[in-house]
């Protein structure tokens, strides 16, 4: 959950492949890191951290489950599981988190 979210996001939507970059355990770490900054007054940008959580949860949505939980909402749907499926849905949370 290093960095701000918008380097890891170009890297990933490139084709590289970052190890627990989409987890939940990322999105909690990075909710609830926005979630103590934003109130101290620390001058930090919020742009980045909504853009990787709009990517996590864009993913998961696209996936329609969790690998860390181990469940699959879509178990007869294989057209969402194609990684450029994956990373269009990726995408679409991006673009949620900007906006």
């Amino acid at each position: 959950a290093g960095g701000s979210g918008i380097a890891e996001m170009k890297v990933y939507l490139n084709g590289i492949h970052v190890p627990g970059l989409l987890r939940l355990s990322t999105f909690a770490t990075k909710a609830f890191s926005l979630c103590c900054s934003i109130p101290s007054g620390m001058v930090l940008g919020t742009a980045g951290p909504y853009v990787h959580l709009g990517a996590i949860v864009g993913g998961g949505l696209g996936s329609l489950g969790s690998n860390q939980f181990k469940f699959k909402l879509n178990k007869g749907h294989v057209d969402f599981q194609s990684k450029f499926a994956h990373r269009s849905f990726v995408t679409i949370g991006i673009t949620a988190g900007i906006a």
